[in-house]
């Protein structure tokens, strides 16, 4: 199901909301977090530690993937937005990938907080002999191999 210009803004909205916010990014963790520690044998280990034995991801990492999915969808073309909701760097680029975006000017720091600022740093730094950037499909699929707790607190 390809998310709508609507459903876009409502998650651009709600996601910057909660960054601005990060106590309640935290209230939300923790949810999972006490869960976790809740397992018989489970109850002395780390959260990091915890997640890596039962085979989940944080919910941060989890949004940072989904962060990624939606900006390949708004460069390809997959979701309706403006044409400038990204700006590109030009194609003479000598490292990475070719589909490297540029950080606009800010006026204020709730800017900061919506898609294209949040997932540049990341979406640039993207392996280019790594990613595969043919269809939704296999990008994906390579999202799942590529280490994204470097960029994560948990």
């Amino acid at each position: 199901m390809e998310l709508s210009l609507l459903s876009l803004s409502w998650w651009i909205a709600l996601c910057a909301c909660l960054e601005t916010q990060i106590g309640l990014i935290d209230k939300l963790e923790s949810v999972q977090r006490r869960f976790t520690k809740r397992i018989p044998g489970f109850e002395s280990l780390s959260y990091s530690d915890r997640l890596s034995l039962l085979d989940l991801e944080s919910l941060e990492l989890r949004r940072l993937r989904a962060d990624l999915i939606t900006t390949y969808k708004v460069i390809f073309g997959l979701l309706d937005v403006s044409s400038n909701f990204f700006a590109f760097r030009d194609n003479s680029v000598t490292r990475g990938h070719p589909y490297k975006v540029m950080l606009g000017h800010c006026d204020n720091n709730s800017q900061k907080q919506f898609l294209p600022h949040r997932i540049a740093n990341v979406w640039n730094s993207l392996p280019a002999t790594d990613t595969d950037f043919t269809n939704l499909t296999s990008f994906r699929a390579r999202m799942q191999n590529i280490n994204l707790r470097t960029v994560t607190r948990f």
